[in-house]
C-alpha cells in the first residue's frame, strides 16, 4: 500500500513540475534576431545583414582606427495594451536568452490583443535596433519570433588641419557631434549624436574616423519613397585634458540610410581650424 501511495505522489509531482501554475501563466513567448540591412532599399541588389548579440559583421575589418559596432547587450520587450485596460508589461532581457532559437516568455498578463515592441539596446541603453508589431493575439500561447531592423546608421571621414592632412601637437581626440538642419540653425540646438575617438592620428596624418550608431528615423516621402535622416556634423579636437583646440563644420549636410549607408553620404572629408567653433 506504501509504494502505491509513493508512486501516486510521484506521479503528482512529475505532473506539476512538467505543467501547472507556471505554464498557466505563460501568455507566450518571443524570440529575436538582428538585420542591419538597409530596409528603405526596395532595389533588387538589397541585401540583408544579419548580426548576433555581438553587432559584428563576419567580414569586419579589425584594424587599430576602426571603431568597432556597440554590443547589443539587452532586449527590451514592451508589452502594451491598445485599449490602455491592462497594465503593460515592459522587461529587458540578456541579449543571448532570445536570441536565434532562444525564447523568453511573456508572463501574467489576461489573454487577449497587444502591441509588442522589441528594441536591441548597447550598454548605454541606446536603441540600435527595433520592431514593433501590433495586433499580436496572445489569447493562444504561441512563440513569436521577430526580426529587429537597424535604427542606427554610419560614415567615415577624414580630418584636415587648416587644409592640411597632418596632425598637430597635442591632438588627443576628435569629438563629431550630428546636427539636424533645425538643432543647427537654433541658437540652443542640440546634436542628436555624439562620438569620440581616442585615435585621430596613429600615424602622424590624419586616421579614417568611422562613426556607427547614428540614430536614424527614415520617413516615408510623397513618392513612396523613404526620405533619409540628414545630418551637419560638427568636429572638434581635442587636447589630452578635453580643451577644444580644432574645430569645423562639414560644408554639406549628410544623407543617412540604415545600416552601411551605402545609398547615403558614406564618406568625406571635414576642415578644421585653430579655435573652438563660433
Amino acid at each position: 500500500m506504501l509504494n502505491r501511495f509513493m508512486a501516486i505522489a510521484i506521479a503528482t509531482s512529475l505532473l506539476a513540475s512538467c505543467g501547472g501554475d507556471d505554464d498557466a501563466n505563460v501568455l507566450a513567448s518571443v524570440q529575436w534576431r538582428f538585420n542591419y540591412g538597409d530596409w528603405t532599399d526596395n532595389s533588387t541588389d538589397a541585401a540583408d545583414d544579419m548580426r548576433d548579440c555581438t553587432n559584428q559583421p563576419p567580414d569586419r575589418y579589425a584594424g587599430i582606427d576602426e571603431t568597432p559596432y556597440a554590443e547589443i547587450t539587452k532586449v527590451r520587450v514592451f508589452v502594451e495594451d491598445p485599449e490602455g485596460q491592462v497594465p503593460n508589461s515592459d522587461r529587458e532581457y540578456d541579449c543571448s536568452m532570445g536570441f536565434g532559437s532562444g525564447t523568453i516568455d511573456i508572463l501574467s498578463m489576461v489573454r487577449q490583443t497587444y502591441d509588442i515592441t522589441v528594441e536591441g539596446k548597447d550598454s548605454a541603453g541606446n536603441v540600435l535596433y527595433r520592431h514593433k508589431e501590433e495586433g499580436v493575439d496572445l489569447s493562444v500561447k504561441a512563440t513569436h519570433s521577430y526580426e529587429l531592423r537597424t535604427v542606427t546608421s554610419e560614415t567615415t571621414f577624414f580630418t584636415n588641419y587648416s587644409s592640411s592632412p597632418t596632425c598637430p601637437d597635442g591632438v588627443s581626440a576628435l569629438r563629431y557631434s550630428f546636427f539636424s538642419d533645425e538643432a543647427k540653425n537654433a541658437d540652443d540646438g542640440e546634436p542628436s549624436f555624439i562620438g569620440t575617438t581616442n585615435k585621430p592620428c596613429s600615424s602622424g596624418t590624419s586616421d579614417t574616423v568611422y562613426a556607427r550608431g547614428v540614430p536614424v528615423d527614415p520617413q516615408m516621402g510623397s513618392n513612396d519613397k523613404y526620405n533619409p535622416t540628414m545630418y551637419t556634423i560638427q568636429l572638434e579636437a581635442l587636447d589630452s585634458s578635453g580643451a577644444v583646440t580644432y574645430c569645423g563644420w562639414d560644408n554639406v549636410a549628410r544623407a543617412f540610410r540604415p545600416g552601411k549607408n551605402k545609398n547615403g553620404n558614406l564618406t568625406g572629408n571635414i576642415n578644421v581650424l585653430s579655435g573652438a567653433c563660433n
